[in-house]
């Protein structure tokens, strides 16, 4: 990968829409020195990425899915929620748009910016009224999944995600109270035999997007200040930047 690149940079002159994916909206959140470097500047800084085993998983599960999905037919995962509904189906629907990386894209004409962000799965109730939204998490917990697992700090990151997914959606849609993660949690077995044996548990989160609107205004304003901001003393970045500069 191209440490510099010219392209999808901010230009505050221009009137094109310019593109805000929740990675770079993280970053703003965890560094505005770094943000405006990528955004700006063209510096393209290190990103953490899924595991190729963690990838292969998601697109089974979503292959598993997606046949229900096109017959509109109700999986047994449904039997481990309290959830009254199927997963919606994308096709021939005007509201959803997904570029080629699978991203959802929505217009944000008020701020001038395309948003984008990938959602794991959507489900819609039973009388197509509501629809909730699902994160897929996978993990190997040798004493399954605690219902309060989601109160570990690791996991942070992944609520901010559900929570700018359900802003995005809430434009177009009316969202169900509560959204699920789905822990694909991997089990430990006498005898490997080349297989993977997997539990499903469902934890709620009730998602909060009052907060996220501001956050892009605030984005949007930062950039068009166009002032860089100091280093952060938190920022991995930041500091091994500093680091450099002493040899």
């Amino acid at each position: 990968m191209q440490i510099l690149r010219n392209t999808k940079l901010f230009d505050n002159k221009s009137k094109k829409l310019f593109e805000l994916t929740f990675n770079k909206f993280k970053t703003f959140l965890d560094c505005t020195h770094c943000f405006y470097l990528d955004v700006v500047k063209g510096i393209n800084l290190s990103q953490k990425n899924e595991s190729s085993l963690d990838i292969l998983v998601k697109k089974l599960l979503k292959k598993e899915f997606n046949y229900y999905r096109e017959k509109q037919l109700s999986h047994s995962i449904f039997k481990l929620t309290d959830f009254k509904g199927t997963f919606l189906n994308f096709k021939n629907n005007n509201i959803l748009k997904k570029n080629i990386k699978g991203d959802f894209e929505f217009i944000d004409n008020k701020n001038n910016f395309i948003l984008r962000s990938y959602v794991d799965d959507i489900w819609i109730d039973e009388k197509k009224e509501n629809i909730l939204i699902v994160k897929y998490k996978i993990i190997s917990e040798k004493n399954g999944v605690s219902e309060a697992i989601l109160n570990d700090k690791f996991y942070k990151d992944l609520l901010i995600h559900i929570d700018f997914n359900n802003w995005l959606f809430s434009s177009s849609y009316t969202l169900n109270k509560y959204s699920y993660i789905m822990f694909i949690n991997a089990i430990e077995a006498n005898d490997f035999n080349k297989k993977l044996n997997f539990d499903y548990k469902f934890i709620k989160y009730f998602h909060k997007t009052d907060w996220i609107e501001k956050k892009i205004l605030e984005i949007k304003n930062f950039l068009v200040e166009g002032k860089i901001p100091n280093k952060s003393q938190t920022c991995f970045n930041c500091n091994l930047s500093r680091l450099l500069n002493k040899f």
